[in-house]
Order: structure tokens, then sequence, then C-alpha cells
């Protein structure tokens, strides 16, 4: 599953608001088009989730605003960047998802807000998220450890990735528990415990035209065992594929 998405977003890239698409020039700041999320979880009976989504995207000294995600650099220079940043959880689930999770709560999506702080050059760059729960949906943490290294052309830019993601205790029972109502002989209740996963994945832009773009978002990871210990899960792995066609102005 993950090198067939790899080679997708390989093929279909575009700008992206990482290093490696600052580099390439654009005729305008604002980005409108279309876009569609796949969703690989590792929800017992699941099947995997597209979802099609506008794209609305402004590309300022400042503010970054792609899809899902909004970004203010707070400080910075050539070597250092603090960043607030915002970013939409696709996770969760609904009870009609499949037969395993019959009788349980929706776990919905929320908003997660918090700071990016990275360091780069010419060795690539390496980023530390802290992130939380705006929507008290879950009502807890995430931090990411990431190191990338972008790999520009005249019309092509990628960065293959690498890093950790530690969610707290509350983010990972919510998403990944069984409350005492919602157990059965057959689903016991459980929950989850604070966890560290690793991941990889890819971002990838392909410049069409001085206006059109196609840009590709791949993240993979491996469930920590206290998250593939969990009574609904039953895959290992999760995926997210983010794909999209955008116009500059």
């Amino acid at each position: 599953m993950f090198s067939r998405y790899l080679v997708v977003a390989f093929l279909c890239c575009s700008p992206s608001i990482t290093h490696a698409e600052e580099q390439v020039e654009r005729p305008g700041p604002w980005q409108l088009g279309v876009g569609i999320i796949v969703l690989d979880k590792p929800y017992t009976g699941t099947d995997t989730e597209f979802k099609a989504i506008p794209v609305v995207g402004y590309i300022g000294e400042r503010l970054q605003v792609f899809g899902p995600r909004a970004s203010y650099l707070l400080a910075g220079n050539e070597t250092f960047s603090l960043r607030a940043d915002s970013i939409v959880r696709f996770s969760g689930y609904e009870p009609g998802d499949s037969a395993a999770l019959q009788g349980m709560d929706e776990r919905e999506i929320t908003v997660e807000a918090g700071l990016t702080v990275s360091a780069g050059g010419a060795f690539g760059e390496l980023s530390l998220s802290v992130l939380t729960d705006v929507l008290n949906r879950h009502s807890g943490q995430e931090a990411v450890l990431r190191y990338g290294y972008a790999i520009t052309g005249e019309r092509l830019a990628f960065t293959p990735f690498a890093g950790l993601r530690w969610t707290s205790s509350n983010l990972a029972d919510y998403y990944y528990g069984v409350r005492s109502a919602e157990a059965t002989p057959s689903r016991p209740a459980y929950s989850a415990p604070s966890s560290t996963t690793p991941l990889v994945g890819l971002t990838a832009r392909y410049r069409l035209s001085s206006h059109w773009s196609l840009f590709g978002l791949l993240t993979t990871e491996r469930l920590a065992g206290g998250l593939r210990d969990s009574p609904i899960v039953e895959d290992d792995y999760s995926s997210f594929l983010l794909l999209t066609l955008t116009r500059s102005f």
C-alpha cells in the first residue's frame, strides 16, 4: 500500500508550503483549486476513504495557507525559523464504517494548533512541532520530530522525510480506545497509552505552467504497540495522501 501511494505522490506533485517550494517563483500569492484526500486507516473492517476538498492557498512572506494547514512565521532567518501552525486532523471514524465499530461513539476530526521550530541548511531541514487540540475533541497533544531533504529542479521539487510522532494518552485513547459503555464480549474496554510511532513520507510538486501546479503529500506510519493492541485495530500501518491541482493568481 505504501509503495503504491509513494509512486502516485511522486508523479502528482505541486507547490507546497515547505522549504522546497519557496525556491520557485509564482505569478501571485493566491492559489485556488481542488484536491483529494486518501485515508488508509488501521481500524478493523474499514475501507480506504476518499474525500474531495476545495483548496484555497495563500503563500506570503509570513503567512502560508495551503489546504488543511496554515502557518505564520513568528521569527527566523536563513537557518532557523519559529512558526505558529494549525492543521486539520482527519483521524477518526463513524460507527457505520465497519461492523467492528458498531456501537462505538463517533470519533471526530479536529483542528490542532501549536508551534514549529526548524533548522535548515545544505544538510536538509530538521523540525520539531508541538500541537494541541483546540476544539476539545480529544483534548490531547502531539509532538513530531521530522527530518527532510529538499531536491529541487526547474519544474519538479520533492522532499522525502522521516521522523517520529509522539501522541499523548488523551489523543491516543480518543481514537484507539474502547470506553466501558462501548465494550462487548468481542470488544473489551481498552485505554490506549501515549505512544511514539516512526513515520516516513514525501512532499512533491510539479509546475505544469506559470499558473498551474500539481502537489502531492504522503505520510505513512507504523503504529506503536499500545495502539496495535486496541481491539478495534487490525492493521499495523496508517497512511495519509493529499493530491491537489491549483492555479496561482
